[in-house]
């Protein structure tokens, strides 16, 4: 994936545990071989995400981090060893009923969009979510999906969450083949997106 001289076999499978003290994501191709590793730093006060080739740590590919502190706007930075690789941007309030984050280039330029594909799974997660107990129970069964679009509708690639209990299981498909930069960046904007929309399903 991140590592340019492997071959990644799609779909890939996005893993986090929803009750970890700091978020962490495995991501395995599905062939089950690990091929890469996020470590989210805690106490920091803009968020601050490290990117690695896998959970050994032993090389790091990617640094994420948010242009501000605590906004539900903020833009979050693709870097590595100071080059920039990109963002990605939640859309404010609108991802309130329905999640949608834009993926920007290099120059900072939106280039794609993720939305989530239904409102209605959203708007009951949310309902549900305020049931004590119970609604943790339900929560874990609500399984959204997200596609990434270009300018024109085009889909290149799509994002299923799969059901889990106390562990947050994504799958990702590439439904085109796009070139390796811009791979990149969708999947570090995936990653992004997925560990703002933890706490949901």
């Amino acid at each position: 994936m991140l590592a340019r001289e492997v071959d990644v076999q799609f779909p890939l499978s996005f893993r986090f545990k929803i009750l970890g003290l700091a978020p962490q994501i495995y991501v395995y191709d599905a062939s089950g071989g690990e091929v890469a590793y996020v470590k989210q730093k805690l106490f920091k006060l803009r968020e601050q995400i490290e990117v690695f080739t896998s959970s050994a740590r032993s090389e790091k590919v990617a640094d994420i981090q948010a242009d501000r502190i605590l906004d539900h706007s903020a833009t979050y930075h693709f870097r590595r060893g100071g080059h920039d690789l990109g963002a990605v941007r939640r859309k404010g309030w609108r991802s309130i009923f329905k999640a949608e984050y834009h993926l920007l280039d290099t120059r900072g330029e939106h280039e794609l969009t993720v939305t989530e594909d239904s409102a209605l799974v959203k708007v009951f997660d949310s309902l549900v979510g305020e049931i004590p107990f119970i609604g943790f129970l339900l929560t874990m069964m609500i399984n959204p999906s997200y596609s990434v679009r270009t300018h024109d509708g085009d889909v290149l690639f799509r994002i299923h969450k799969r059901p889990a209990f106390f562990e947050g299981k994504f799958d990702v498909e590439r439904v085109r083949d796009v070139d390796d930069d811009l791979e990149e960046r969708v999947l570090l904007g995936v990653m992004m997106m997925l560990l703002l929309e933890r706490t949901r399903g």
